[in-house]
């Protein structure tokens, strides 16, 4: 029910995936979606489609709408899966991809899907490092592994694990070995390759309309290529302040009109609410 949510859908469950994209074409184009299954490094397994999709192989995307009164014209595509035609039967890393022309070598855009199955529960701590320098300015994630009714005669060869941070693959751990293996139970600590640097809250500001100056936003103005530009208040220095915690999207930003609509007439694709990667320098988590 959050458009930000990561997309992680369990094998069991009746959860749904929606993949959307705008075309600055602004025309009709037959886009196709289809999946490959991944192994845990993210390359193709060696399975074939038959084997993790029930239905088609290949998904049509058939819904779209063409933008109205604004200055960039495109066509908006968005498709829900699982759905009746395509369901997942084996659990996995995922990479979904649409191309278009019914050429599967067109490709137009890829993201990832994970697909799971509960068969172990994890059981994690974030906690300062212990010692150094670093115990003020990073992370360091410890956790266990139970699993009670699923065989894993050999953790350090047959366990793969992953550790990301705010959903970011480009920094992930993937490389971890257990600590400690007891009865049912793999133990991952002491480790420092799932420490991570803390860093602070996001600075951010607020350009979901253009219509009126909103917080954060000190003026507004359109230059002579039609392109807008908001100037922003400079931001108080936090270096000697307290850490305070604000509920941030960690850098990243989401396309969404103040005034409720989808798009809001006349401005298109430039209404965006950015939430600034800019990190101040102050206190470390």
């Amino acid at each position: 029910s959050w458009e930000y949510a990561a997309p992680v859908i369990s094998i069991d469950g009746s959860d749904q995936v929606e993949l959307s994209f705008d075309d600055l074409d602004a025309d009709q184009k037959q886009y196709t979606l289809t999946f490959v299954l991944c192994n845990a490094d993210w390359t193709p397994s060696d399975l074939i489609t038959s084997e993790y999709i029930n239905g088609f192989a290949d998904l049509n995307i058939t819904t779209y709408t063409y933008s109205a009164n604004t200055f960039q014209k495109y066509t908006h595509y968005d498709v829900l899966f699982p759905q009746q035609n395509l369901t997942f039967t084996k659990s996995g890393n995922y990479i979904m991809y649409v191309y278009t022309r019914y050429d599967n070598k067109n490709i137009i855009l890829s993201r990832r899907l994970l697909v799971y199955d509960n068969k172990v529960n994890v059981a994690t701590t974030i906690r300062q490092t212990i010692a150094g320098d670093d115990q003020f300015s990073k992370q360091h994630l410890d956790f266990t592994i139970t699993s009670p009714e699923y065989d894993i005669n050999n953790p350090y060869r047959d366990m793969k694990v992953a550790i990301t941070q705010n959903n970011r693959w480009d920094n992930a751990v993937t490389n971890i070995k257990p600590t400690f293996a007891e009865g049912t139970q793999i133990v991952y600590s002491l480790d420092d390759a799932s420490t991570f640097n803390g860093g602070n809250e996001f600075r951010y500001f607020d350009i979901r309309s253009l219509r009126f100056l909103t917080e954060k936003v000190k003026n507004i103005y359109r230059d002579d290529s039609m392109n807008n530009h908001a100037i922003l208040y400079p931001d108080e220095l936090r270096a000697k302040k307290q850490y305070s915690f604000y509920n941030d999207f960690n850098g990243n930003y989401l396309t969404q009109p103040r005034n409720g609509r989808q798009r809001e007439p006349g401005i298109g694709l430039c209404v965006r609410a950015f939430f600034s990667s800019l990190q101040s320098t102050g206190t470390k988590r």
